[in-house]
């Protein structure tokens, strides 16, 4: 959060009126203060849209305009909370690398998953965690409590 207005340049997030997702900004945005905010450094090659928060579920989809990056790898990707565990469904086509990144950078967990396949991982410690699919191409933030 901020303490003054910002200027926020095009291709930041910042929170939407409901608090309950971060939007890509298309143009500089003026942010007021105590909104939260971020800022990429560098453009990721596949940058998420929109980065909802959910307590229930959160789906990862790719952005339409990087879906020909692997034209054969479709559907989506299924991310629940349930009592400290990160659940992953896969939806894709075909198998795909996943990873768990805790708020500090470090992996928590990577993994193969196959087509309509569930993988759970245990989290010792609350916090975010971002989970990552199919070399970036599906991209989420979550909370665990």
């Amino acid at each position: 959060p901020n303490y003054l207005k910002v200027d926020v340049p095009a291709g930041g997030y910042t929170l939407n009126a409901t608090g309950n997702a971060y939007e890509l900004t298309t143009a500089a945005t003026e942010v007021p203060p105590f909104r939260p905010y971020f800022i990429s450094g560098t453009a990721p090659l596949h940058a998420p849209r929109a980065i909802e928060f959910s307590e229930e579920e959160s789906e990862l989809h790719g952005d339409p305009e990087q879906e020909s990056v692997d034209d054969e790898l479709s559907g989506k990707i299924t991310v629940k909370v349930s009592e400290r565990t990160i659940i992953v469904t896969s939806h894709l086509s075909e198998a795909a690398p996943v990873a768990i990144y805790g708020s500090n950078g470090m992996v928590l967990a990577s993994f193969d998953i196959s087509p309509e396949e569930d993988r759970e991982t245990s989290v010792d410690v609350p916090g975010i965690y971002i989970v990552s699919a199919a070399k970036g191409k599906f991209t989420t933030k979550l909370i665990v409590k």
